[in-house]
């Protein structure tokens, strides 16, 4: 479950209450909580056992570096802002890397082709021909 929170709260409060819950209905390992460098800055102090996704650097596409420095274990690419190198950079140290969004099966096979793991997208039914599926 992606926990997308938009602030943190003053001194993390909603972290900490994020965290509380998540602990609370055994969902800690369930969840991630996603958002920009103030987020993941007090999730890495208040909640450093949920895992972390990096939204922060999409757009000047220092992401990679952002993720690395949060101990992100996902981050989202945005569209046209990613290369292979940044894909390769957050591979080698074990980032799962998402691309949001694209709908169209051209976009989404580049994207794969490009080593993308995670495709967010409005038509699923036209992505998952494409989709490679591991049993």
């Amino acid at each position: 479950m992606n926990i997308h929170l938009k602030e943190s709260g003053k001194n993390g409060w909603i972290i900490k209450i994020v965290r509380d819950l998540a602990f609370e209905y055994e969902m800690s390992s369930k969840i991630y909580i996603t958002g920009d460098k103030d987020i993941l800055k007090y999730c890495l102090k208040y909640a450093p056992d949920i895992e972390r996704y990096c939204l922060e650097g999409q757009e000047d596409m220092t992401i990679v570096e952002w993720a690395i420095n949060y101990k992100c274990r996902r981050l989202q690419f945005a569209k046209n802002k990613f290369n292979t190198k940044m894909i390769e950079k957050a591979h080698t140290n074990n980032i799962i890397c998402n691309l949001s969004y694209t709908d169209t099966v051209e976009e989404a096979a580049r994207a794969l082709e490009k080593g993308i793991n995670a495709i967010l997208t409005n038509y699923c039914n036209r992505l998952l021909p494409i989709i490679p599926i591991e049993i």
